[in-house]
């Protein structure tokens, strides 16, 4: 959960969590997702309890190959229910825009919620650069900077950072914006397909 979806769901500011967590010691909310994934919620693995692809030293391979290859089919179930076609359209709009000179960045965030992503997202917007972001929570800090919010699946816990499964998600979306762009003008695109594999093929052993 984001600091903005608990801010929101407990009836107080964000400011009012960071401070709770300073209280604690602790540099800030991310710092308490953390120490509470240690504490209480994580297997001798460092994978979240309680969920069924939870994978722990006593697991045999099998298994394990098993619980991640559910976690990734999971992660592509759940980016496919949110996909939201009008949203994907006004992003290869921004795209398209991109290839007459128009500049279109696109950002990728799990969170949401990272302190230089938010940087350098606030440089682009003084620029009037169009900004399209994936990311995995509706109502992060990030999605205030965004032009179009594209949602990937999986809920990746704390001690999780970077998992393939989230990422999976992720690459999903960007073969649905390429081929979205590539529809808009077949013909150019599949030649220009074509010509990058002539131009490879020299490299191949």
């Amino acid at each position: 959960m984001s600091i903005s979806n608990l801010a929101e769901n407990s009836g107080v500011s964000e400011a009012s969590i960071t401070r709770f967590c300073h209280n604690l010691g602790l540099s800030g909310y991310n710092e308490l997702k953390l120490a509470l994934a240690k504490a209480d919620y994580a297997s001798d693995l460092g994978d979240p309890l309680g969920a069924p692809d939870t994978i722990t030293s006593e697991d045999t391979l099998k298994s394990v190959f098993h619980k991640l290859h559910a976690s990734q089919v999971l992660s592509l179930n759940e980016t496919l229910d949110l996909l939201d076609e009008d949203a994907v359209t006004r992003a290869v709009d921004l795209l398209s825009g991109a290839d007459r000179r128009e500049r279109c960045y696109p950002f990728f965030s799990y969170s949401g919620s990272t302190k230089d992503m938010e940087d350098i997202m606030r440089i682009a917007k003084d620029r009037k650069v169009s900004i399209i972001l994936i990311t995995h929570f509706p109502k992060s800090r990030a999605t205030e900077f965004a032009d179009v919010v594209l949602l990937c699946g999986y809920n990746e816990g704390p001690l999780q950072s970077g998992s393939v499964a989230a990422k999976l998600g992720q690459l999903f979306l960007i073969e649905c914006l390429f081929y979205g762009f590539c529809k808009r003008n077949p013909e150019v695109y599949a030649l220009a397909r074509s010509s990058t594999a002539e131009a490879i093929t020299h490299k191949l052993l």
